[in-house]
């Protein structure tokens, strides 16, 4: 994981998933997005929270008009994030067999 810059920081005094909730919050889904593909956030515990909060989220905007908004955002970073978790599954596959 790229723990460099602010992000870094961040995640010293706060915790990945702090900030992950920080960020959801505020609908900084493009936050998210960049904060994953440049591999800021890349532990496989972390990817599972970001895929099962954003699951609650997609769940969640069938009741919340303003969070209805964002709900391709929503889906394209769980997508994402699935991915990143399945190349761990991937790997474990390949070690174990």
């Amino acid at each position: 994981m790229n723990l460099s810059g602010n992000w870094g920081k961040a995640v010293e005094k706060f915790g990945v998933q702090f900030l992950i909730r920080v960020h959801l919050r505020k609908f900084e889904f493009d936050i998210l997005k960049k904060l994953l593909l440049q591999k800021r956030i890349a532990k496989e515990e972390d990817l599972i929270f970001l895929r099962d909060s954003l699951r609650k989220m997609e769940e969640r905007s069938l009741f919340d008009k303003e969070l209805k908004k964002y709900l391709n955002d929503i889906k394209e970073l769980k997508r994402i994030a699935q991915i990143k978790i399945n190349q761990f599954h991937l790997i474990r596959k390949k070690y174990e067999g």
